[in-house]
């Protein structure tokens, strides 16, 4: 049976995140993933870049403001792991000449820099998932990384706060 489960981690506010998509085939194998970059521009959802395994490759598509695929590039990694890893690494190093191949030279304006140490956790925590695959289920549709280790979030509504200390 296959499932798709869809979330986003929010790297800059509400303005910049990484839209996440992972179809599972049963509860443990990793059929498909994506994980794509938007851009939150007035009530647009840009989304410039976008990496998957469809096609039965791992690759990069640039995607520009008409939702055309500009430029698409073939990565070769040995598991969705690395995969994983060589994305947000190539995004991390590259995001200035892909928004420029997708023609969002005003996001180059605008954005000075993307916000690197979240998109290293935001690696983590999907190369987490990808080991991991039976956790997917339990991820809620907004990650939020900056919640401490300690913190659970068990469903969209609810989080929990685990409080280290004395009990009496």
């Amino acid at each position: 049976m296959k499932k798709v489960k869809s979330f986003q981690i929010r790297l800059e506010g509400e303005r910049v995140l990484f839209r996440n998509e992972f179809q599972l085939l049963g509860l443990s194998k990793i059929q498909d993933f994506v994980v794509q970059l938007e851009v939150v521009e007035g009530n647009k959802h840009l989304t410039p870049v976008r990496y998957d395994i469809r096609h039965k490759f791992f690759h990069r598509d640039v995607i520009d403001r008409n939702g055309n695929n500009v430029e698409k590039v073939k990565f070769y990694a040995r598991s969705n792991e690395e995969a994983v890893v060589l994305f947000i690494e190539d995004l991390i190093q590259n995001w200035k000449s892909i928004l420029k191949a997708g023609g969002y030279n005003n996001l180059l304006v605008t954005l000075k820099s993307l916000p690197e140490n979240k998109m290293q956790k935001a690696k983590e925590y999907l190369v987490n998932l990808i080991q991991h695959p039976d956790t997917i289920d339990n991820v809620p549709n907004v990650v939020d990384l900056t919640l401490p280790a300690e913190t659970l979030s068990l469903s969209d509504s609810v989080t929990v706060k685990l409080i280290k200390g004395k009990t009496d």
